[in-house]
């Protein structure tokens, strides 16, 4: 998938985690496009971990300008 901050999450992550847990016992992280609290409620409820980068990248950088 693309990666990257978005304002909605896709549908299709849930899919392909169902999928890894059929041929795994491993725990899953999702970490595609995931930027805000919200996100990461609804990821926990599929999925094991939730990956925030690009947001995270995006703070920081809009911090180091605060003052």
């Amino acid at each position: 998938g693309v990666t990257g901050a978005r304002d909605e999450m896709t549908h299709d992550a849930e899919t392909l985690v169902r999928r890894v847990r059929m041929v795994s016992d491993l725990p899953v992280a999702v970490g595609f496009g995931i930027s805000t609290a919200e996100q990461v409620r609804e990821v926990w409820r599929f999925a094991d971990a939730a990956v925030v980068g690009s947001a995270i990248v995006s703070e920081i950088e809009r911090l180091k300008t605060a003052p």
